[in-house]
């Protein structure tokens, strides 16, 4: 398969519809770009929760669509054919015709995003990529605990190869003046399935929604018709990583946990509202009573005088509803601090699991792992590898305490001085490849 052809069909397909949509609306055909700074925003869209102001973009033409010029210069963006993501065209057309006002903190944000890219590829999928595939490439010789800790680096190493590959094109893209999507926002913090695919690979999620789900039905069609829709959009997501049927199993199991999530919001959620009681005559009056005009004042001490009997003098409105029932937690395992945690931790087992047909290509290898690490409970452990691995994912457990790191570093960058920004750069860089291991493995999904 040719590099890059599923993306560059995935612009193509994102073309079209602008174009179908446009005819279909009578439109002229053009995209009116936003005028406002805010819109386009590097820090926004790479770092979703960062202060706006990093460039300046001034529209000054709605480019047409139907433009031979401007489909070529779409299809033929570099930086995303590879592995994405995925860029809209009406979100490219719009920078496209814009002029820009540089500014240096551009130039923070590129920095920091080339150490991040370099150090998450080079440093820590490398490492991870090295412990877990001896592994994983002969199971039956690894005890129980060793499969399920190569695993995990396997998660660890597909994110952080797959962000770390996103850090760097989306700072190539910004060296040429055209902001990215984000495509990555901590998805191993996700609370449940539906959080964790609202914060893995963004572009292509939102991708399968809008062309895929949507287009089903979506959410509009009844319970049943929505969840049909989700099983064949995570298969056929399955079915775009390969031709498989382990991919295929992947997507399906994605599906299939979504759908299960979905059948006890549903259910739970009916049970809510059959549980919730409705105002009484009692609420009603109390309600009514705090209306302060002369006429409603004089029908509120009747509804008071008539309930007086019935209902303690403390009682309030308030009180009424905090004896309702409380909706349905967003946790899996409630809100409290350990329901959180075990929330995240049982999403990101599951997320790991399903790793397992994406890691393998051919089912035969998937079961026979499966069945290894059910088998292999008493098989004897290599305690300095697996203390190394134990150590290695504690820390990547504290990850989630980085989340506002690489705005510090942004931030950071500030202070040093302009002839020394490279000098930080070239450093990180130096370092990363001093302690790299042996050789890098390509980017995983690369091969897509």
């Amino acid at each position: 398969m040719p590099l890059g052809l599923s993306f560059y069909t995935f612009a193509s397909i994102t073309y079209l519809r602008s174009i179908y949509e446009a005819k279909r609306d009578k439109a002229t055909l053009s995209y009116q770009a936003p005028s406002d700074a805010s819109n386009i925003n590097p820090t926004t869209q790479i770092l979703p929760t960062s202060p706006s102001g990093v460039a300046d973009y001034v529209i000054e033409q709605n480019p047409k669509l139907q433009s031979l010029p401007n489909l070529a210069i779409y299809l033929s963006f570099f930086p995303t054919i590879i592995a994405g993501p995925i860029i809209r065209s009406d979100f490219f057309f719009s920078q496209l015709h814009a002029t820009r006002f540089w500014r240096a903190k551009n130039a923070h944000l590129i920095i920091v995003l080339l150490c991040f890219g370099i150090v998450k590829k080079v440093l820590f999928a490398t490492y991870a990529s090295s412990y877990s595939s001896p592994i994983l490439a002969n199971p039956l010789n690894h005890n129980s605990l060793e499969l399920a800790l190569a695993m995990c680096g396997y998660s660890v190493e597909i994110y952080c190869d797959f962000s770390g590959y996103v850090d760097l094109v989306s700072a190539v893209a910004l060296m040429l003046g055209f902001v990215l999507p984000p495509n990555f926002n901590m998805p191993y913090m996700a609370r449940n399935l539906k959080d964790f695919w609202a914060r893995w690979h963004i572009s292509l999620s939102t991708f399968i929604r809008d062309f895929i789900y949507i287009p089903l039905g979506g959410s509009r069609c009844g319970f049943l018709r929505t969840q049909f829709a989700l099983l064949v959009a995570f298969v056929l997501s399955g079915i775009w990583h390969g031709s498989t049927i382990n991919f295929m199993i992947w997507g399906l199991a994605h599906g299939l946990g979504i759908v299960w999530l979905n059948t006890l919001k549903h259910f739970s959620h009916n049970s809510y509202k059959s549980t919730t009681p409705n105002l009484t005559q009692q609420e009603k009056s109390i309600k009514t009573s705090t209306k302060s005009t002369s006429k409603a004042s004089a029908k509120s001490k009747t509804h008071q005088k008539d309930s007086k009997d019935s209902t303690p003098k403390d009682f309030t409105y308030k009180d009424s509803l905090a004896s309702q029932p409380k909706q349905p937690s967003p946790y899996l395992f409630g809100s409290s601090a350990f329901g959180v945690f075990l929330s995240s931790f049982c999403t990101f087992a599951f997320v790991t699991i399903a790793w397992v047909f994406f890691r393998f290509r051919e089912l035969d290898e998937s079961l026979g792992f499966l069945s290894a690490f059910w088998e292999n409970l008493s098989k004897p452990i290599y305690l300095s590898e697996t203390l190394i691995a134990l150590c290695g994912l504690l820390l990547f457990a504290l990850y989630p305490k980085l989340q506002n790191f690489k705005r510090s570093c942004i931030y950071t960058l500030y202070k040093v001085p302009p002839i020394a920004k490279p000098l930080v750069l070239a450093f990180v860089w130096l370092v990363a490849f001093c302690f790299m291991p042996d050789g890098i493995p390509n980017f995983i999904y690369a091969n897509f």
